[in-house]
């Protein structure tokens, strides 16, 4: 059986599994003080995933959104199939509630991440575009004590 995981809210700083984690953001205190900016976009998005944890060296990355595909460098090239739109499309005209979508970075020894959009909600204008409500935290082998690199990694954003 699969090793179920614990992430750490960010506001609260109390310890759930995916499934209850969904139930508690909705509903904790401290993070009705923060939200997403309602002008953030597949960019700011990208950026923030790359800021906290896939960046090395400009690697590209791509978002699929409804069989639709979102990249840092579009091309018009009808050769690899429809062409691809930019990241600059705000969240809220690509995005709704409930909906699952892919996101890749470096093409070639690829990092694959499935998001959910758990909710939204609009609010005031503020300095950070997209904050991370929760994390999963990092599992330790076993036997080395080396953080375990093939569990999936869980991010609720904000």
């Amino acid at each position: 059986m699969a090793k179920r995981t614990k992430g750490k809210c960010k506001y609260c700083g109390k310890e759930y599994t995916f499934s209850y984690m969904n139930k508690h953001l909705p509903f904790c205190e401290e993070r009705m003080k923060k939200w997403a900016e309602e002008t953030a976009t597949l960019k700011d998005v990208d950026q923030f995933l790359r800021d906290i944890w896939l960046e090395c060296c400009g690697h590209l990355s791509a978002f699929e959104i409804e069989g639709i595909s979102y990249d840092v460098a579009p091309q018009d090239d009808f050769f690899w199939g429809p062409p691809s739109k930019s990241m600059n499309y705000k969240l809220k005209t690509v995005l709704e509630k409930g909906m699952t979508f892919g996101y890749e970075c470096d093409f070639g020894s690829t990092t694959e991440l499935m998001i959910t959009v758990v909710n939204y909600r609009v609010r005031a204008a503020r300095k950070e575009k997209i904050i991370i409500l929760s994390r999963n935290i990092r599992l330790v082998c076993c036997g080395c004590g080396e953080d375990e690199v093939t569990m999936p990694r869980r991010f609720a954003l904000n």
